[in-house]
Formats: C-alpha cells, structure tokens, sequence
C-alpha cells in the first residue's frame, strides 16, 4: 500500500486522489458481494444444491467446450449425498448470465489469487518442516496444520474474492451472514431482497419474501414444470433425478397444489356449463381452460375449419 501511495500518507492519498487501497483491490479483484452475486445467479441457472455449486474445484475439468457443439459448454458437478453422481449442465458460452461464462470469468478472474495462495503454501509447508526439525511443541505443529490445510482449500476453491480486510477469501470458508442490515449480520440474500423491495414498493409493487439458498433448486423446478407443461420427465431430467419419486416431491408444493385445486374446478365448471348448453367439445373446453371465453367469431372460425376438413 505505501508503495501504490507513492509514500503519501493513507489520509492524505485518499483526500487527494478520493481512492482508497479497498477501492484499489476492488477494481482489480472481486469482492464478497460479487462472489455472493455470481454464486447466486449460477445457482439460479443451474438447479443445483448450494453444496453441489460449492464444491466444484479448480483444480478438476469440471467446466469444457461440448464435445459436439463448440458453441456449447459442459459443466459437470457431482452431488456428494447421491453418491458422488454427477450433475450435467450444458448451455451457450455466449449467454453472459449462464454459469458456464460467469465460472470462466470469475477463473480467470481470480487466478491472481490463486496463484498467491499456492505461493503462500509452499511457503508454509517449509515453515512446518522447519518447526518439525527445530522440535516445536505438538499444539504449535498443529496449528500450522490447520493453517496448512486451510490454504489448500482455497487453492481448490473455485469462489475467490478480497475481504475487507484486502485478505485472500472465499465462499464457503467461514460464516455466511457477512453483510450488515439495521445493525445485524445478514446473508447475501437478506440485503438483496431488502434493496429490491424499496425499489418495489416505490413502484408500488408487492414486496418479494424472504428466500434462502436451499429455495432456488424448488424455484428452478417449478420454472421448469411450467415451462414444459407439467412434464415431469422433463423434470426429471433438468434435476437430474435418478428416480421419479424425487422427482414426484418438487411438483408437491402448496403452490402447484393451490394451482391445480384452482384449475380443477375451473375445468369442472366449463364442462358443466357446456354440458348445459347441449355439447361438450374437447377443442372448446381447451380453449376455455388455457385462455378463456370464446367469441361467436371464433366459434364460426372453428365450424368454418372443420367443414373444410370434411
């Protein structure tokens, strides 16, 4: 920092040049909020479990160019409580929000980093071989342990960032409630929903509720059921379920439920009125289902159609 400063006094530097040493790491390397900002969006996008997301590491092949589709990434992680299976995604390296191009980014990103902490390493297994051979006390040895393996976990961490303090972190490493709101410790979601609600509310919107992490697999799911129709293969698939009893309990939700209970009786109450009306068409029924009411010029449409057909 005194060097970057010129000698200048840190008071001094900041109130000529309004750039403080934070400001300066900032630009050059991520912080927690955009670790926290990247992790969620590739989370969003990807289905998986926080933990799945979590332990990719640097140092596997867990993200590559589709073996038929250069245009396409394959980004692979594997879900330990399934027994180590893997979880497929593929997707276009050009879409900026797709975790393939936001993981590459943030590697290259953060390979500074990287490569400070494999250096810092090296440095302190030196340092215990030394205190090994100098007779160092046991708890002296295995606190240097800990601060040994602490470091390999960052060199296989995949989720960089500079803390506040300009130290080299990642996700995962310590506790997630790293951002203060109304005095308090919050996760990243808290301070984020809380931001966007102000701007909803101004907006006179109704205010998003609280969501957690675990959330975003049941919220991709759901997105991916209605997508498709309700097709739960499909579903399946998107989760990579090895079963469809896994499958059958994301499409179980008091909101789907709410929706189908809905649906149901709408259904029922069209096929009455219809039933009362002398006719029940499947084609008419349809329609009043998924869009509503029918005009008498689209009744003589549909008519017009079917005489033709014949």
């Amino acid at each position: 920092p005194s060097e970057l400063r010129g000698g200048i006094y840190a008071s001094l530097f900041i109130q000529n040049t309004g750039l403080s040493v934070t400001e300066m790491r900032k630009i050059a390397f991520p912080d927690r909020w955009e670790a926290d900002t990247a992790f969620h969006l590739c989370l969003a996008n990807t289905g998986w479990n926080p933990a799945v997301l979590l332990s990719l590491e640097s140092s596997q092949s867990f993200l590559r160019t589709h073996p038929r589709d250069p245009n396409r990434y394959l980004l692979i992680g594997t879900k330990a409580r399934a027994g180590g299976t893997e979880q497929p995604v593929s997707g276009l390296w050009k879409t900026t929000a797709g975790p393939g191009f936001i993981i590459r980014s943030w590697m290259e990103r953060t390979a500074p980093l990287r490569g400070q902490l494999t250096t810092t390493l090296a440095n302190e297994r030196i340092r215990y071989a030394e205190m090994a051979r100098n007779g160092a006390t046991v708890i002296a040895l295995t606190r240097q342990i800990k601060n040994i393996q602490q470091l390999e976990s960052g060199c296989r961490a995949v989720w960089l960032f500079v803390n506040r303090n300009g130290d080299i972190d990642w996700l995962g490493s310590h506790s997630q409630q790293s951002f203060t709101l109304k005095d308090k410790k919050v996760p990243y979601l808290a301070l984020f929903l809380d931001r966007l609600n102000r701007e909803r509310i101004a907006r006179d919107k109704e205010p998003i509720p609280l969501v957690t992490k675990s959330d975003f697999r049941d919220i991709f799911a759901m997105y991916i059921w209605r997508m498709t129709g309700g097709n739960i293969l499909a579903l399946m698939r998107a989760l990579n379920h090895s079963r469809l009893r896994t499958t059958q309990g994301y499409t179980d939700t008091k909101i789907l439920n709410a929706e189908r209970d809905h649906q149901a009786g709408t259904f029922l109450d069209h096929l009455l009125t219809e039933w009362g009306a002398g006719r029940v068409d499947i084609t008419i029924l349809s329609h009043l289902q998924r869009y509503g009411a029918i005009s008498i010029e689209m009744e003589q449409r549909l008519a017009d159609f079917r005489t033709q057909q014949r």
